[in-house]
């Protein structure tokens, strides 16, 4: 693990611009993503954000396998329901109903998406 203290760092930014820009990008990037979370949590049904959310995470974190997207990292029905803004509960039902319509296929703390073009859908507020 790296730490630099705040005026270490700032001088570094001074010597490097390259590592203000780079901060500026992520600090940036992690502001929009944010507030796209906000907008998802005030006007989307459940499902929209369900599926905006697992979208979300096999593209930061999917590999391409032979039936879908599988996403790289263990994935709890309380973490989606965290990124979700949801109860575990609401989780749940998504899942097996999305399971039994082919859509994903879950496991314990796995995720594959089966059919990441209909789950777009059904998080763009489309009906599949």
């Amino acid at each position: 693990m790296l730490a630099w203290s705040a005026p270490h760092f700032l001088e570094m930014m001074g010597r490097h611009p390259i590592l203000t820009e780079n901060s500026l990008r992520i600090v940036g990037n992690r502001a929009k993503e944010m507030i796209e979370r906000v907008v998802a949590m005030t006007g989307k049904r459940v499902e929209q954000r369900i599926a905006a959310a697992l979208l979300r995470l096999a593209e930061q974190a999917g590999t391409k396998v032979d039936d879908g997207i599988q996403i790289e990292f263990p994935v709890t029905r309380d973490d989606l329901a965290e990124m979700a803004g949801v109860t575990y509960f609401t989780i749940s039902r998504a899942l097996s109903g999305w399971q039994k319509l082919g859509l994903v296929r879950n496991g314990r703390q796995r995720v594959i998406i089966l059919a990441p073009d209909k789950l777009a859908r059904v998080a763009a507020g489309a009906d599949i």
